[in-house]
């Protein structure tokens, strides 16, 4: 069984001005590659970044991690989210995995905790979906077996993977990390991180 983190950076992230958020300084290291860093150290076999906007930059925060890590480009970025899902959708089956953990790249926060029992309960559930939930809303990063991976090729505009909820079984996992629901879409957000 093999699990391929997949971390979705490949947003614009017109919210943010100025600059580009990924490469924001976060204790020390872009967001980018903090966001990288607990993926890769979750129990993953490996991980891929999925770049688009501004790819070169994000590509150079992320050298000091590039012997562990794979980055491809979505050259769709601007058709929206669910083009980047589709693209590490596309990824994780090629590399022949049975699991898709799907983490974003503006989330630096997300708890090593939550990775492992994302995919302690998508190993246990009879679900092909598995969604972490703290204080009773759901969050990310999103685990997907292979047959929830095989529908993605028809998401389409922003949404990311978010139709799929509605048509498969979802397993919901009580995880105690805020983390699941701290973005950085503004300089607020990224102000109340530091």
């Amino acid at each position: 069984m093999t699990r391929v983190g997949i971390l979705l950076a490949a947003g614009a992230g017109t919210r943010f001005e100025p600059g580009n958020k990924l490469c924001q300084p976060l204790d020390g290291e872009p967001i980018v590659r903090r966001a990288a860093r607990r993926l890769i150290e979750s129990p993953v076999d490996e991980t891929v970044v999925v770049l688009g906007h501004d790819a070169e930059r994000v590509r150079r925060a992320l050298e000091p991690l590039e012997t562990r890590l794979t980055v491809v480009r979505n050259e769709r970025y601007d058709a929206g989210q669910s083009a980047s899902v589709r693209r590490g959708a596309e990824e994780v089956l090629s590399r022949g995995g049975s699991v898709g953990v799907f983490a974003l790249g503006d989330m630096p926060a997300v708890g090593s905790a939550t990775y492992d029992e994302l995919l302690a309960a998508i190993d246990r559930d009879d679900r092909h979906v598995v969604v972490p939930v703290y204080d009773g809303q759901r969050g990310n990063p999103v685990a997907f077996d292979a047959a929830a991976l095989d529908r993605f090729g028809r998401l389409t505009g922003d949404a990311g993977a978010r139709a799929l909820f509605e048509a498969m079984p979802v397993a919901r996992v009580a995880v105690d990390d805020p983390g699941i629901h701290a973005d950085i879409d503004t300089v607020a957000d990224l102000e109340a991180h530091r």
